[in-house]
Protein backbone atom coordinates (compact mmCIF):
# COMPACT_ATOMS: atom_id res chain seq x y z
CA UNK A 1 0.00 0.00 0.00
CA UNK A 2 1.47 3.37 -1.04
CA UNK A 3 1.37 6.20 1.43
CA UNK A 4 0.51 9.66 0.21
CA UNK A 5 3.52 12.00 0.12
CA UNK A 6 3.13 15.36 1.78
CA UNK A 7 3.97 18.26 -0.49
CA UNK A 8 6.56 19.65 1.95
CA UNK A 9 8.42 16.30 1.93
CA UNK A 10 8.32 15.58 -1.79
CA UNK A 11 11.85 16.92 -2.36
CA UNK A 12 14.89 15.64 -0.49
CA UNK A 13 16.20 17.97 2.14
CA UNK A 14 19.24 19.90 0.97
CA UNK A 15 21.13 22.38 3.09
CA UNK A 16 20.84 25.92 1.75
CA UNK A 17 24.59 26.46 1.64
CA UNK A 18 25.05 23.28 -0.38
CA UNK A 19 22.40 24.19 -2.91
CA UNK A 20 23.75 27.72 -3.34
CA UNK A 21 27.39 26.69 -3.73
CA UNK A 22 26.94 23.48 -5.67
CA UNK A 23 28.77 20.25 -4.98
CA UNK A 24 32.17 21.85 -4.39
CA UNK A 25 33.12 24.38 -1.76
CA UNK A 26 34.28 27.65 -3.27
CA UNK A 27 35.02 31.14 -2.09
CA UNK A 28 37.04 30.49 1.04
CA UNK A 29 39.90 32.73 -0.07
CA UNK A 30 38.66 35.49 2.24
CA UNK A 31 39.20 33.14 5.20
CA UNK A 32 43.00 33.44 4.80
CA UNK A 33 44.55 36.45 6.50
CA UNK A 34 48.18 37.47 6.97
CA UNK A 35 47.84 36.69 10.68
CA UNK A 36 46.52 33.22 9.99
CA UNK A 37 49.26 32.53 7.43
CA UNK A 38 51.91 33.63 9.94
CA UNK A 39 50.91 30.68 12.13
CA UNK A 40 51.75 28.16 9.38
CA UNK A 41 55.14 26.59 8.78
CA UNK A 42 56.98 27.39 5.56
CA UNK A 43 56.19 23.92 4.25
CA UNK A 44 52.48 24.43 5.00
CA UNK A 45 52.56 27.81 3.24
CA UNK A 46 54.14 26.27 0.16
CA UNK A 47 51.51 23.52 0.10
CA UNK A 48 48.70 26.04 0.54
CA UNK A 49 50.11 28.14 -2.32
CA UNK A 50 50.28 25.08 -4.57
CA UNK A 51 46.68 24.17 -3.72
CA UNK A 52 45.53 27.75 -4.32
CA UNK A 53 47.23 27.77 -7.72
CA UNK A 54 45.55 24.49 -8.63
CA UNK A 55 42.15 25.81 -7.47
CA UNK A 56 42.61 29.16 -9.24
CA UNK A 57 42.60 31.33 -6.09
CA UNK A 58 45.04 34.13 -7.03
CA UNK A 59 44.38 36.10 -3.83
CA UNK A 60 45.54 33.21 -1.65
CA UNK A 61 48.54 32.61 -3.94
CA UNK A 62 49.59 36.25 -3.53
CA UNK A 63 49.17 36.16 0.26
CA UNK A 64 51.23 32.97 0.52
CA UNK A 65 53.98 34.36 -1.70
CA UNK A 66 54.18 37.55 0.37
CA UNK A 67 54.30 35.57 3.61
CA UNK A 68 57.08 33.35 2.28
CA UNK A 69 59.13 36.36 1.09
CA UNK A 70 58.87 37.95 4.52
CA UNK A 71 60.36 34.89 6.22
CA UNK A 72 64.10 34.59 6.70
CA UNK A 73 65.71 31.98 4.52
CA UNK A 74 67.44 29.15 6.30
CA UNK A 75 70.55 27.39 5.11
CA UNK A 76 70.07 24.05 3.48
CA UNK A 77 71.40 21.13 5.49
CA UNK A 78 71.43 18.84 2.44
CA UNK A 79 74.49 20.48 0.85
CA UNK A 80 78.11 19.45 1.20
CA UNK A 81 79.32 19.12 4.75
CA UNK A 82 82.25 21.30 5.70
CA UNK A 83 85.56 19.54 6.30
CA UNK A 84 87.34 19.44 9.66
CA UNK A 85 88.62 22.73 11.01
CA UNK A 86 92.34 23.24 11.34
Amino acid sequence: MDRPVRADRAQPLVKDSFSRQGAFKRGHAEDWTAERLAQLSSQELKQLRENAERLNEPGVVALCSEALKARPRTRSTTGAKPGPRR
